[in-house]
């Protein structure tokens, strides 16, 4: 069952981004279209809870396969970062 508080965290930092419109969620976790602050381009972040769940790196493998595919967002990191948000961390 999706977690709402995942679901409102728009306008929220998370380390060198803005979280600015919430996608959807998926087996691994919350996706939000976001800006990158330094550079001010628009990214796509996955947010999780906790530490990665088992067949993480077999959904990166999945998309990088995809990446001729129109609408298909390109991995670039793995990091570490917390949020925040009406008295919930």
């Amino acid at each position: 069952m999706p977690d709402h508080w995942f679901m409102s965290l728009k306008g929220c930092d998370v380390g060198a981004f803005c979280l600015d419109e919430y996608i959807g969620c998926g087996k691994i976790g919350y996706a939000y279209k976001a800006i990158r602050k330094d550079l001010e381009s628009e990214v796509a972040v996955k947010l999780i809870r906790g530490k990665p769940k088992a067949g993480w790196q077999t959904e990166l493998k999945k998309v990088s396969k995809l990446h001729a595919i129109p609408g298909v967002v390109h991995f670039h990191a793995l990091r570490t970062d917390q949020i925040s948000h009406d008295r919930r961390t």
